[in-house]
């Protein structure tokens, strides 16, 4: 092959190429899966009953109504310090994979690697950072569709 061949050769098969794409797959998979490890996660803590609720709403009427009728000051009350769960981590980390995802993907827009590779690798950073958000309007697409299929 003469010289110009090779050379025409050369562009197109580094344009094609796909090395940050695939890696922004690989984070971008990662994350999305932290982050539907993290809504499960938090989906089996335990909540409080209603019957629990309702005693404690209960109890601090009658403390108020005491309160009042005594005509003492109220203390101040001690801030709740809240915890900081383990969901939160992977939360933090499946945002971060998302970035990772997002930069990898931008790198590979950049260079010109292969589109459906570049694509999807912004689409799963996008997905990774926001996938509560994803979640609800993916059942609100769902159900607007379900209600125009009936109509």
């Amino acid at each position: 092959m003469s010289k110009e061949a090779q050379a025409e050769i050369k562009p197109k098969i580094l344009r094609k190429s796909y090395r940050f794409a695939l890696i922004g797959l690989i984070i971008g998979f990662t994350g999305i899966s932290l982050a539907s490890y993290k809504l499960s996660i938090e989906s089996k803590e335990p909540k409080p009953s209603v019957t629990h609720k309702l005693s404690l709403g209960f109890s601090n009427i009658f403390k108020k109504t005491l309160d009042i009728s005594i005509q003492k000051k109220e203390l101040q009350p001690k801030p709740i310090e809240e915890k900081w769960l383990s969901s939160n981590n992977i939360g933090i980390c499946a945002t971060i994979c998302g970035l990772c995802s997002l930069l990898f993907g931008c790198i590979a827009w950049i260079r010109g690697e292969h589109r459906r590779f570049t694509y999807t690798t912004l689409v799963l950073g996008f997905a990774a950072l926001a996938w509560q958000q994803l979640l609800g309007a993916l059942a609100v697409a769902i159900v607007v569709l379900w209600i125009l299929g009936i109509a």
